[in-house]
């Protein structure tokens, strides 16, 4: 029996009106519009299937699970098959808008396991809130 072999990747959401130019980093923002799990995974689907076509879509939907996202901080964890994942990554970072909203993903760390995964997302988390104090 071979074991299915999974990356997860975590990704944050960005509003491109809240991106300080003068220091290229992202300010804090309070999300206007939190978008729910659904949402986020359908609009990620439809962007593989825009880029990669109907192979790249069924490569990447063996695998694709939202596992978990967090709508007041816009983080979230993605599961991906190991082989899809340069497929996922292209099309998480070609995505240029979110509910007809102009959005960006930052996808800022990528691991094997899904409990390195949620630390990245903690410590992410603990540096907005670090530089909200």
């Amino acid at each position: 029996m071979v074991r299915i072999k999974c990356r997860y990747i975590a990704f944050e959401l960005i509003d491109p009106a809240h991106i300080d130019e003068e220091n290229y980093s992202v300010a804090i923002r309070t999300p206007e519009h939190r978008y729910t799990s659904q949402a986020i995974a359908s609009a990620i689907r439809e962007s593989v299937h825009e880029h990669f076509g109907d192979y790249g879509a069924a490569l990447v939907n063996s695998f694709f699970n939202l596992k978990y996202y967090s709508p007041t901080t816009g983080i979230g964890i993605l599961r991906i098959g190991r082989d899809q994942l340069r497929i996922a990554q292209a099309a998480l970072t070609y995505m240029n808008e979110l509910d007809s909203r102009p959005t960006l993903i930052n996808c800022f760390h990528v691991s094997g396991t899904i409990k390195h995964a949620q630390m990245a997302v903690h410590r992410r988390s603990s540096e907005l809130v670090r530089k909200c104090r």
